[in-house]
């Protein structure tokens, strides 16, 4: 016997699905029909885009990542991290060999001799034991952190500005670092753990765009105060679903005031 026979279970994937990619996704694709991008950007109260700029949408966002893997100058990219983390110009990192400048980092799995690697594959348990003072040592995850950060969904407005969506359903903001053993590195050191949206402002920083950050929740009970809180059945009332599947239709629909006061299952934010 299956589940769905176990549990006499009857309603469709689609009306209990509580995946935040597949709802980033719904919205995506909502925001790609019926004139659906400039609504939206109207009700949010965003500038108008400059005349002759192409907005475009964008889905787990990851810019710095990938012009990182475009660039292929190591010697550019060796001076970019040590100009951003201002490490002096006579710090023996700026002449060293690729595989020490590497493993000072901690890169993972194995340091590279023949270019210098992503700092979003730096270890934290591995420069823990280099990098001893704690400011320089926040500095340097900070930065790590934002090469591995994706942000739920970036509308471009023209190349230089940008409103970022962060999504949750029942999930609360992310914290940095994730993983235990880093956390107790943290705890060790006594660092606080970083807000999500605190690496989400500097990515925007370390790429020049001039970003508007927006925290889309369920309800506002417990949002961050770094963004500004909108709300799901919000969004969803101010866009024009024409032409969507009738289940996106039936998802969406979960979403009004009325459904979530009826529904039995504890909101976690």
């Amino acid at each position: 016997m299956n589940i769905r026979q176990c549990f006499s279970w009857s309603k469709p994937y689609y009306l209990v699905n509580r995946e935040e990619r597949n709802l980033c996704a719904i919205l995506y694709h909502l925001l790609l029909i019926n004139n659906n991008l400039d609504r939206f950007l109207d009700w949010l109260g965003c500038d108008k885009i400059p005349e002759g700029a192409v907005p475009a949408i964008y889905f787990e966002y990851s810019q710095l990542r990938d012009i990182w893997h475009g660039f292929k100058d190591s010697e550019v990219k060796r001076a970019y991290i040590l100009d951003t983390l201002d490490y002096p110009s006579k710090h023996w990192l700026r002449s060293c060999s690729f595989h020490d400048f590497n493993s000072y980092f901690g890169a993972v799995k194995e340091a590279s001799e023949r270019y210098i690697q992503s700092p979003g594959r730096w270890a934290i348990s591995r420069y823990d034991k280099i990098i001893l003072n704690n400011d320089d040592f926040l500095k340097v995850s900070r930065f790590k952190w934002c090469f591995n950060a994706k942000p739920d969904i970036v509308i471009h407005l023209g190349d230089d500005r940008a409103v970022c969506i962060e999504c949750k359903f029942e999930s609360g903001e992310g914290l940095y670092p994730g993983a235990d053993a880093d956390r107790g590195i943290f705890a060790k050191r006594s660092l606080p753990l970083v807000q999500q949206t605190d690496i989400q402002a500097y990515l925007f920083q370390l790429l020049g765009v001039d970003c508007q950050f927006y925290y889309l929740v369920v309800n506002t009970a417990k949002v961050t105060s770094k963004h500004r809180a909108i709300m799901w059945h919000d969004v969803f009332q101010s866009l024009n679903s024409t032409g969507a599947p009738d289940y996106i239709s039936e998802w969406i629909g979960r979403f009004s005031p009325n459904q979530l006061l009826q529904d039995d299952r504890p909101t976690v934010l």
